[in-house]
């Protein structure tokens, strides 16, 4: 009887420990990076699958980190279809180094920090994944790369996981598809717990796959509401606005008879002038008597050929033009005029400044 008693008292405290959260086995699913196909009629993303026994509550601001030991922790590469949602799973990574290890987290991190990152080159999809541990004094990440070729429908590559930098990568114009956006869904503990397309023309929210952390986070589906603020179509679109724009500018230059190199420069000015790029700051140069009450800044000859004013050479041989000014003068040992001016300048409320050249004084105005 007292044999039974202690095995319900150690069930009982068991029980409570699991529930008040300090010793616990989640598990998680999660689909990253998400890209249309090239015929759009599916989706390729990366699919992480781990589980983890946890000991402690672990959380930011109020409690130790939990001590967190991975019982799993797989990649895939997968295809989601548009037309009946099945997944199918193209190329598996390796198990990450993070399996049978033990690490220090925080629930909203819980598996450790992952990432992924996807990108079409000419028929070829490079696929990246990364994680990455918080360890004291410093972070460790292990990043696997590889690669799928849409024609023989193979990995051409397989991933092997190294000690690497986070992964970069941002938008791709393939996550749109013509009116549609696959769009990832946030989750829990850093896995994207869902994919669901958006079009643009109806506002329709189309489902493609659902974890269960998803269905209970939406539980009649995602809306508009929830999907809209998530959409990049905006910054992607003028990404690509930009791109097509400044290619054609340049090509447009060179078939006037430009050298690349006069043309890409060419092609930067422009595209400030319609607005793509940020107008750089300039100098214009209007000749009139030297001030008195003010600093006037007296430039030899010398320093002129040395090259330390090519902006302010350049706008006094062309008064009234808006030149290019480069960033701060470039000081020498022999002269000061740098300096002075450098300092003077640093007050932004100082729009402009005068220069004496031989017995020439010119107002330079900034246009920043």
């Amino acid at each position: 009887m007292w044999r039974w008693l202690g095995v319900v008292v150690v069930a009982l405290v068991l029980t409570g420990v699991w529930l008040l959260g300090v010793v616990g086995f989640p598990h998680g699913t999660g689909y990253f990076a998400p890209l249309f196909a090239p015929d759009g009629r599916s989706v390729l993303a990366i699919r992480r699958d781990t589980a983890a026994f946890t000991a402690g509550f672990g959380y930011e601001f109020f409690t130790p980190p939990a001590t967190v030991f991975i019982r799993s922790d797989h990649y895939a590469l997968v295809r989601v279809a548009l037309a009946d949602h099945r997944v199918t799973v193209l190329g598996d990574v390796p198990g990450s180094p993070f399996i049978g290890h033990r690490l220090q987290a925080y629930h909203g991190a819980i598996f450790g920090s992952s990432s992924a990152h996807l990108r079409w080159e000419h028929g070829q999809l490079s696929y990246a994944v990364a994680v990455t541990r918080y360890d004291q004094p410093q972070s460790r990440t292990f990043a696997a790369r590889g690669h799928w070729d849409e024609q023989t429908r193979r990995v051409t590559e397989t991933p092997t996981w190294r000690p690497a930098p986070d992964i970069s990568g941002g938008d791709e114009p393939e996550q749109l598809f013509r009116n549609l956006e696959v769009v990832a869904l946030p989750g829990s503990e850093g896995l994207p717990c869902g994919l669901v397309t958006l079009d643009r023309d109806s506002g329709t929210v189309t489902p493609l796959v659902m974890t269960t952390v998803c269905r209970s986070k939406y539980p009649s589906g995602p809306s508009l509401t929830d999907v809209k603020a998530l959409s990049r179509r905006h910054d992607i679109e003028r990404a690509l606005e930009i791109k097509q724009t400044y290619a054609g500018l340049v090509a447009a230059r060179i078939a006037a008879g430009a050298s690349e190199g006069t043309a890409m420069l060419q092609a930067n000015k422009d595209m400030e002038r319609l607005g793509y790029f940020p107008r750089s700051p300039t100098l214009t140069a209007t000749r009139e008597r030297c001030p008195d009450g003010e600093p006037v800044f007296t430039i030899s000859e010398e320093e002129f050929r040395v090259g330390l004013f090519q902006d302010i050479e350049q706008a006094i041989a062309h008064p009234g033009d808006a030149i290019d000014k480069g960033g701060e003068y470039i000081r020498h040992q022999q002269f000061d005029t740098s300096r002075l001016i450098n300092e003077y300048l640093t007050d932004r409320s100082h729009t402009t400044f005068v220069v004496k050249r031989s017995t020439t004084c010119w107002r330079m105005r900034i246009d920043r």
